[in-house]
């Protein structure tokens, strides 16, 4: 999820469907050598997914991790 905080990301499991909500930022702008913008673009927006997992899953056991912009998010299937 580039460019979405870590704080801003909510993920919550019910029942088997698992839904991801965040808020995703970005800003660039060049600047020429004397220091003045050249070039800025600013986006910002809110998002939401949510899928149905196909088997019962141990709600307990999700573990969730944001890496370099890449989301990981582990359960365990129930027994």
């Amino acid at each position: 999820i580039p460019g979405a905080d870590a704080k801003s990301l909510s993920v919550n499991l019910d029942g088997q469907r698992l839904t991801v909500r965040g808020k995703q930022e970005y800003e660039k702008q060049d600047r020429d050598a004397s220091g003045q913008i050249i070039f800025s673009e600013r986006r910002s927006g809110r998002f939401q997914r949510s899928i149905t997992l196909r088997e019962p899953v141990e709600q307990r056991g999700m573990q969730t991790k944001i890496d370099n912009g890449v989301l990981t998010i582990k359960i365990p299937k129930m027994k």
